[in-house]
């Protein structure tokens, strides 16, 4: 199988398999339950395996998709590396001025996919920003609401008094 893939790419624009790098991987979920070696993957950020999904019916099953993976590790350091803890001094919109298009991004990339996984790193900003000022940046989970994973409505503007319904900062 791997030969007849490197022969299609090599028609394909000259392209060629990495020999360390590329593997077969077997796509188990639901209805393929084989067991072999390789049945995951990482590619650009997101990591490929098997994940529960829920229908809109309300029904689970199992499928082969992707959701953010080693990156989340990256996204949870560069919070860490904002310090927000020490930033008693700065106001909750100044907060949310700094750290704005940085979590857009991630929302925009990584929260396309199987956005739950995200949630729990972006959370962290709430957790901090509520510690320090008495209420999050944006609506999370550990305030009883749903986070929104969308750029457009993750409330991304704030006064003192909190988000700003409607209102993305730019």
């Amino acid at each position: 199988m791997r030969q007849a893939i490197a022969v299609r790419l090599g028609e394909c624009g000259g392209l060629q398999l990495h020999p360390e790098k590329t593997r077969v991987v077997y796509c188990r979920d639901g209805k393929r339950r084989g067991s072999y070696e390789h049945t995951s993957f990482t590619f650009l950020g997101y990591g490929f395996r098997v994940r529960r999904v829920r229908t809109r019916h309300g029904d689970y099953f199992f499928g082969f998709n992707p959701a953010v993976s080693e990156a989340v590790s990256r996204v949870r350091a560069q919070i860490r590396s904002w310090r927000l803890h020490l930033r008693s001094g700065w106001t909750l919109k100044d907060l949310a001025r700094e750290v704005t298009m940085s979590v857009r991004g991630w929302i925009s990339y990584y929260g396309r996919f199987y956005p739950s996984a995200l949630v729990r790193s972006l959370n962290r900003v709430n957790d901090v920003a509520g510690q320090r000022h008495g209420q999050p940046l944006c609506s999370g989970l550990a305030c009883g609401h749903q986070l929104s994973l969308s750029p457009v409505s993750a409330g991304l503007a704030w006064s003192d008094s909190g988000p700003v319904a409607g209102q993305v900062m730019r």
